[in-house]
């Protein structure tokens, strides 16, 4: 059957009382350091492979529309992977690369939330266009592997707090709709739930 998306309204007491438990990724200082070996000299951001190859990203140091900037951005000992942040003219994305091949293995707009049980990921990044916010989620295979991820789009609403799993099917985060002048902030913060269901309602199993 079809995965679809379950989506409504909770309260904030119950997303303040709602821990979440998926593992995260390590930042440098909280032991990257330790995990990966990169450096990053001048316009050239380098990861060794564990197969003895070297992975480049190169930075456009400009203030043109090809500008382009490569960041370390964590550790995630679930994929063996490491996370880059890049940046571009008018837009910025966060790849996923396996530490082993050089691979990426899943792209989103930024930071992964992994659910408890590892078998979900989820990326999420505003949209200055649009005003809303994209969501990229995609199922983990046993071999640590992600799916081609699922696209959804919140419109005209901006994530305004932190992502948590409730369970491996499902999610809270706090919205809110942003003025379309200068994305000034409007109104008091919403509580979205969103779940992920069979086509016959069942919760999803797999």
């Amino acid at each position: 059957p079809r995965k679809l998306l379950n989506i409504s309204l909770i309260s904030k007491r119950k997303y303040d009382a709602t821990v979440s438990t998926g593992p995260e990724r390590l930042d440098w200082a909280q032991g990257g350091k330790d995990k990966v070996i990169y450096s990053d000299s001048g316009d050239v951001f380098r990861i060794p492979l564990l197969s003895g190859d070297t992975l480049l990203f190169v930075d456009n140091d400009c203030t043109c529309e090809s500008i382009v900037d490569h960041n370390f951005a964590g550790y995630y000992e679930v994929f063996h992977a490491v996370g880059i942040f890049s940046t571009y003219w008018e837009d910025y994305g966060y790849s996923l690369v396996n530490l082993d091949s050089g691979k990426t293995i899943f792209y989103g707009m930024n930071d992964f939330h992994i659910s408890q049980d590892t078998s979900w990921m989820i990326s999420m990044g505003f949209d200055v266009y649009s005003e809303g916010t994209e969501f990229s989620m995609a199922r983990i295979h046993s071999n640590q592997v992600p799916e081609s991820p699922i696209y959804f789009y919140f419109t005209h609403w901006g994530i305004n707090g932190k992502l948590k799993w409730v369970d491996p099917q499902t999610f809270i985060v706090p919205v809110i709709y942003p003025k379309r002048e200068f994305r000034e902030e409007k109104g008091e913060n919403k509580y979205v739930q969103v779940r992920l269901v069979e086509e016959n309602g069942k919760t999803n199993s797999n």
